[in-house]
C-alpha cells in the first residue's frame, strides 16, 4: 500500500510538472514572436499544431464584446475550428515603407482581422528566404514595418517556423523574442506527443545549438557565479520536454504538394 502511495504521488508530481511546462510554452507564444527551427520530423508543426488548438479553445474579451480567438496560418491545424488561410497582402501595409513614417503621409491601410489573431507559418524559408534578401528588401520593404507594427495593427504575434533557423530572412529573423529548437519527438499510440525542445532568447546561441548550463546538486558560490557568466554570455536557455494529445483529426503534413497541384499547367 505505501509503494502504491509513494507511485501515485510521483504520477501526480510528473503531470503537475508537464503541466507547468505546457503552461510556460504557451506563455512564450503570448507573450512575443516565436520562430521554431529544428531538422525535419522533430515535431516543429506539431509545436505549431499544440498552440493552435490551445487557442482556438479560448476567447477573447474586447469593448465590442467576447469573442473567439483564431489563428492565421498557411496549415489548417483545427480541421478548420479557428482557421484563417494566410494571405501575405495583409503584410504589406498598403504599400506604406519607412519614408511614409518619416514625413508623415501614409497610403490608407485598414487591417483585415480582429484583434489577437497570431500568425503561424510553416516553411517560413519558402516564403521569406534568407538568400534572397536583396529581392525581399527591394520588392517587400513593407513587410519588415509590418512585423514590427503587429501588436499595433492586430494586438497579435507573428511566429513562424523553418528547419534551419539561418535560411529564414533577417528581417524577421530580428523581430523574434523568442527561439526553440525541436530536438525529438515521438508519438505513442498515435495520439500522445512527447517532444523535446530547447527555449533561447539568443539567436547566436539557438545558431549554434547551444546547450544549458549544466545543473549541480548542490549549488555553491561557485556554481552560481559560473552560471551567472554563461547567462550574460549566451542568455537563457532551457530544455522542456512537453506532452500532449493530438487531435483525432490530424492536419495535412505535406500541404505544400496540395498547392502545386492545384497551379495552372505549362504543358
Amino acid at each position: 500500500m505505501v509503494i502504491l502511495f509513494i507511485l501515485l504521488g510521483v504520477l501526480l508530481l510528473v503531470g503537475f510538472v508537464l503541466f507547468l511546462r505546457r503552461r510556460q510554452l504557451l506563455k512564450l507564444f503570448d507573450d512575443g514572436n516565436v520562430i521554431v527551427t529544428g531538422l525535419r520530423g522533430r515535431g516543429k508543426d506539431l509545436l505549431f499544431s499544440f498552440v493552435t488548438n490551445h487557442h482556438v479553445r479560448q476567447s477573447i474579451k474586447s469593448k465590442s464584446g467576447r469573442y473567439r480567438r483564431k489563428y492565421i496560418s498557411n496549415i489548417d491545424y483545427t480541421s478548420g475550428k479557428g482557421y484563417i488561410p494566410f494571405r501575405s497582402d495583409s503584410m504589406l501595409l498598403g504599400g506604406n515603407t519607412f519614408h511614409n513614417f518619416v514625413v508623415g503621409k501614409f497610403n490608407f491601410y485598414s487591417y483585415p482581422y480582429k484583434d489577437g489573431f497570431d500568425y503561424f507559418i510553416s516553411d517560413g524559408g519558402v516564403y521569406f528566404p534568407a538568400q534572397y534578401f536583396q529581392m525581399l528588401d527591394k520588392y517587400y520593404p513593407s513587410a519588415p514595418l509590418f512585423f514590427a507594427l503587429s501588436r499595433h495593427l492586430g494586438n497579435c504575434n507573428i511566429h513562424f517556423n523553418v528547419q534551419n533557423l539561418n535560411r529564414l530572412w533577417d528581417k524577421i529573423r530580428e523581430q523574434a523574442d523568442i527561439y526553440i529548437l525541436c530536438r525529438s519527438c515521438k508519438v505513442l499510440f498515435g495520439r500522445i506527443a512527447i517532444q523535446k525542445i530547447t527555449v533561447y532568447d539568443r539567436y547566436e546561441s539557438c545558431i549554434d545549438r547551444r546547450r544549458p548550463f549544466a545543473r549541480f546538486a548542490f549549488r555553491g558560490k561557485e556554481v552560481r557565479m559560473r552560471q551567472a557568466e554563461f547567462d550574460a554570455q549566451y542568455g537563457i536557455i532551457k530544455n522542456m520536454t512537453i506532452v500532449h494529445v493530438l487531435p483525432k483529426k490530424h492536419y495535412n503534413d505535406r500541404i505544400f504538394k496540395d498547392y502545386l497541384l492545384k497551379g495552372v499547367s505549362n504543358a
